[in-house]
């Protein structure tokens, strides 16, 4: 208005112009919502018809370069007032979550997903792209995922896996940040659902067999290892077993003096040993196949203790390894002797049940 008048403009032309050109929306919604309670609509009804309407209309005309005027216009060293009554409601956040995800470089969006995570909702902005910008935002989600994954069941954890993962994976700096975390904490006792956590985030990568695996072995000893570096690459980067590379880790984990147990723990290592056991169109070299069951019984049974006052000194328990050898060898002979499904039958009750107590994978 001051700008108008000083303009030469009059205050007669200013509120003729500002009538003129005023439509009256919200009398017009509160009108109609009146109407509505007149011809026997719920409150809650009428309220959630109006949210959903004006939500629609927002994803539809939503402009990040107008809503980002705010920041030339207003102090945001506080969120609005009604951007906080936004924050309070859950409906209205949906929306803001909604919008995020369209609009990745609005200023406001992003300023409204860090007022978010400082009101207390790390879980609700967990899968958003958004959240993995802001590094604050980003520590205290993560944070709050992986305290709440430590309680959780089989059930819950396969729930919430996606959108951790879609989280994490935002992008190089937030992946290997992650994995790093979660390295550290695998240390800590009571953490065998972090260790999961980590082998999940891993398989989650387009490119696991490269990026993954290199920034797992980055966050280990392997490299300490080069027998063991080497075998472990070439069995990954091939995608098949070869006898060279088990000869070779048998080799380092029949030592007196075998390397931590942990650098043979990967799902894809025990994945492609058991496929080349146990799948009857392929065969091991005879000679050599008690190295093959060694070091995946090894890798499934040894339990190591470590010193918490000098980390370096494991105490190792291979009291379940020899039980567990003659367990693959049992199943591995049913498997090459029944190659049709109901043969399998014979050996239910009597030898496979029995065994189900050696866990491997």
């Amino acid at each position: 208005m001051k700008n108008f008048l000083s303009f030469g403009g009059t205050p007669q032309v200013f509120v003729q112009l500002l009538s003129g050109n005023y439509r009256g929306y919200a009398q017009m919604v509160n009108l109609l919502a009146e109407w509505l309670k007149i011809a026997g609509f719920q409150e809650d009804s009428i309220s959630n018809l109006i949210k959903e309407h004006i939500k629609g209309l927002s994803l539809q005309k939503f402009d990040p370069r107008k809503a980002d005027t705010i920041f030339e216009e207003d102090d945001l060293s506080s969120a609005p007032e009604w951007l906080e009554y936004m924050i309070q409601e859950p409906d209205w956040r949906t929306l803001i979550y909604k919008l995020s995800e369209d609009h990745k470089n609005c200023l406001l969006l992003n300023f409204a997903i860090q007022q978010i995570s400082e009101a207390g909702h790390q879980t609700e902005i967990a899968s958003l792209e958004t959240a993995s910008t802001y590094f604050s935002v980003f520590n205290k989600v993560m944070k709050d995922s992986i305290t709440n994954i430590l309680h959780c069941d089989e059930m819950s954890l396969s729930a919430f896996l996606p959108d951790f993962k879609k989280m994490c994976n935002h992008s190089p700096h937030t992946y290997l940040y992650t994995q790093s975390v979660l390295h550290n904490l695998q240390a800590e006792p009571n953490c065998s659902n972090i260790k999961r956590l980590s082998q999940e985030l891993e398989a989650s990568l387009k490119e696991k067999n490269s990026a993954g695996r290199r920034m797992r072995f980055l966050l280990t000893d392997v490299f300490h290892y080069p027998d063991i570096a080497s075998s472990l690459t070439c069995i990954l980067s091939t995608g098949t077993t070869n006898l060279a590379d088990i000869i070779k880790l048998y080799n380092q984990y029949s030592r007196p003096d075998p390397p931590p147990a942990e650098l043979i723990r990967c799902p894809d290592v025990f994945d492609l040993i058991i496929k080349a056991l146990f799948n009857p169109s392929k065969s091991v070299n005879p000679a050599h196949k008690n190295k093959y069951f060694y070091v995946l019984a090894y890798a499934a049974s040894v339990k190591e203790i470590f010193d918490l006052d000098n980390p370096s000194q494991r105490i190792q328990d291979k009291s379940e390894l020899e039980e567990t050898i003659k367990a693959l060898e049992v199943v591995h002979t049913i498997c090459h002797k029944s190659t049709v499904v109901y043969e399998l039958q014979d050996y239910l009750g009597s030898t496979l049940l029995s065994l189900w107590r050696f866990c491997i994978g």
